[in-house]
């Protein structure tokens, strides 16, 4: 079989996206944190606008989060919310500020200030790109305030968490989950796989097999294993200063995303 890994990829990334997705009647919310609603009290939800998409900001005692980004349905589709989140990010940072540096950056679509606080979209790209928020509208006094308690009773939710694909053995037991297992870099944990080390912080599920994730890009891991029918063996030992080896092998080569992370 030949296997178009563009086509592969854009699929998985539809996956992805739907398991975040709620689908409301006239919109779509990607949460940038799930069940977001279950880990707060009481609190605000400011929806944002910049570009031409709606920030979800939740206010909790004078503290702000970014935990989702709305996409309305007259301009967008799964599929298209997947292109954006492919090809494009969404900065905030609760700090006011007049200037800021996106990383990881090639464009600067919109930036707008909420509070005196940066809310940005960018197109993803290589460079470094200074914003200088001077000239930056000031929305607050025109955003959409709604619902303290979030109602998702109103949501359907787009699609669930892909099941376990392919089979997998951690530390020789057979699991039948992927399981998410997080790494410390800076204390010296180390994933090696198939013998080559893997710069990522984070095994998870992608798409019913395993992804290495780097924490602060977690859309995309930078590697996962695409056979599904090939058994995956995790081996995890400590070391004596406390840090963790992974070992994973599969009979399989990896797929590394561009970009993203490498192989080393």
């Amino acid at each position: 079989m030949i296997l178009d890994m563009n086509e592969w990829k854009k699929e998985q990334l539809n996956q992805k996206v739907r398991s975040h997705c709620r689908e409301y009647d006239d919109y779509y919310e990607y949460c940038l944190m799930d069940h977001y609603e279950d880990k707060f009290g009481k609190f605000h939800m400011h929806s944002v606008q910049v570009g031409d998409v709606f920030a979800g900001i939740l206010e909790e005692h004078d503290e702000y989060f970014l935990v989702s980004i709305q996409f309305f349905k007259d301009q967008y589709s799964v599929t298209r919310i997947a292109a954006w989140i492919d090809e494009k990010a969404l900065f905030f940072e609760d700090t006011v500020v007049t200037s800021v540096q996106l990383a990881n950056c090639s464009e600067v679509i919109d930036a707008v200030r909420f509070n005196g606080r940066p809310v940005i979209t960018y197109r993803k790209g290589h460079q470094t790109v200074d914003v200088d928020l001077g000239e930056s509208l000031e929305v607050s006094d025109v955003y959409q305030d709604y619902d303290c308690i979030v109602n998702t009773a109103n949501a359907n939710k787009v699609e669930s968490v892909d099941p376990c694909k392919v089979p997998i053995f951690l530390n020789g037991e057979r699991v039948y989950t992927v399981p998410e297992i997080q790494f410390d870099i800076s204390q010296g944990d180390l994933i090696v796989c198939n013998g080559l080390v893997v710069v990522a912080d984070l095994i998870e599920n992608y798409c019913g097999t395993i992804g290495f994730t780097q924490t602060d890009n977690a859309l995309l891991p930078v590697t996962f294993f695409y056979d599904d029918d090939t058994p995956i063996y995790i081996e995890i030992k400590t070391r004596a200063d406390g840090s963790k080896v992974c070992l994973v092998t599969q009979d399989s080569a990896p797929y590394v995303e561009p970009g993203l992370g490498s192989l080393a």
